[in-house]
């Protein structure tokens, strides 16, 4: 069987990322997160469900039975009867009124349980202090689908500025000019500030009592309205300057853009409108290179496609499809010369959060241009004139 050579792997993604001429994206899911100790989806479900009494967890786990993929595809179901069960019409045991009263149940329980202070931030950290040192010549852009505010702890910790959309401090309103602005434009942030786009919503956000906009703060009486977290289907619908759509909108656009890294970790591949950006960018735009980190095994719904997609690449802990080829990883032979956040007791450890932190803490960032690397190659080659 074909197999892979981690140390020429992780050489080519430093190679990578250190290019300056590079458009650095990277999207995190909830297992960056599980590495600081927060829930993982099906935890914070079980969460929801044990804070929950009497009627709401009936109904909540009424819910639940009938749409079977978690509490992200529950919550959507709840949120539809909200929005079409009117009256005394009642759908799953629950009346229009109950069904928007059992959201904002959970979306309470959700916050609580990812507020946790003893929640270690170390690794978003040293995620932080890397993009805060990354010299390129576009901004390097966060894309998460966590809605905890340890990416933001981070980024604050190590006095990195960052902006995710949001203006303002105590009531932040959120600002689609500035998210969809191009460089050049009026609405157009410095380039060294990070941006971090969440796109499923923040523990920090919040809807407006009548619920036409979503803010970002800890306004007086925040908390006694809805968390806007996860958005529902209709939710991206209702409005373009919604912050759910836009951000899709902007993360659509920034891995289309030409000689773009994307590096994914610690996501699932549970979200299918990511999911077909992601596809649609691979197959559409051949100048975008995606480089998928698995914690464990290969995500079995990707395998083909990066079979088929060169520039998409599949990495899990036993094996790997680079180049379109599947293959297992090699075993160094010089196992005790690499550092444990690339191989550790015959895996492959780079798709655990903890670990890609500190490789990208450790990263080398050049200041070359990509043709004058290449140049200084074959220049002896050829010759000054030729080269």
């Amino acid at each position: 069987m074909t197999t892979h050579d981690v140390r020429k792997f992780a050489e080519s993604l430093n190679l990578k990322m250190g290019s300056r001429a590079r458009h650095l994206c990277v999207l995190l899911g909830a297992g960056s997160s599980l590495a600081a100790g927060l829930p993982a989806m099906m935890a914070l479900e079980k969460s929801v469900t044990e804070g929950l009494e009497g009627d709401q967890r009936r109904q909540f786990e009424a819910a639940s039975a009938v749409a079977e993929s978690g509490l992200e595809a529950t919550l959507t179901r709840i949120r539809r009867i909200a929005a079409v069960a009117k009256g005394i019409d009642t759908i799953d045991g629950m009346t229009g009124e109950a069904a928007s009263l059992l959201d904002k149940a959970i979306c309470e329980l959700i916050v609580k349980a990812l507020s946790k202070p003893e929640a270690n931030a170390e690794h978003a950290e040293r995620f932080a202090a890397w993009a805060g040192r990354a010299s390129h010549k576009a901004p390097i852009e966060v894309f998460t689908t966590n809605y905890d505010l340890l990416l933001e702890s981070g980024l604050e910790e190590r006095g990195v500025p960052y902006f995710d959309g949001f203006v303002g401090v105590i009531d932040g309103r959120f600002r689609a000019d500035m998210v969809e602005a191009a460089p050049g434009a009026d609405a157009w942030l410095p380039d060294f500030i990070v941006r971090l786009w969440k796109l499923h919503g923040s523990v920090n956000w919040h809807w407006t009592k009548d619920g036409r906009e979503i803010r970002r703060g800890h306004c007086e009486g925040a908390q006694a309205l809805p968390a806007a977290v996860y958005p529902s289907e209709a939710k991206y619908t209702e409005s373009r300057r919604m912050p759910f759509l836009a951000l899709q909108d902007r993360f659509r656009r920034a891995i289309g853009e030409p000689e773009t890294l994307l590096l994914v970790a610690g996501y699932s591949f549970g979200d299918e409108h990511l999911n077909e950006i992601i596809f649609d960018a691979g197959q559409q735009h051949p100048r975008t290179e995606i480089d998928i980190l698995c914690y464990a095994d290969l995500i079995p719904e990707v395998v083909d496609r990066a079979k088929s997609l060169p520039n998409l690449q599949l990495v899990g802990d036993r094996r790997a499809v680079i180049a379109g080829v599947e293959g297992v990883w090699a075993a160094p032979s010089d196992t005790d010369a690499l550092p444990e956040d690339l191989w550790r007791d015959g895996r492959f450890t780079l798709g655990d959060f903890a670990c890609l932190a500190t490789f990208l803490a450790r990263a080398t960032i050049s200041d070359e241009d990509p043709t004058d690397q290449l140049r200084a190659v074959l220049r002896p080659l050829f010759g000054d004139d030729d080269a």
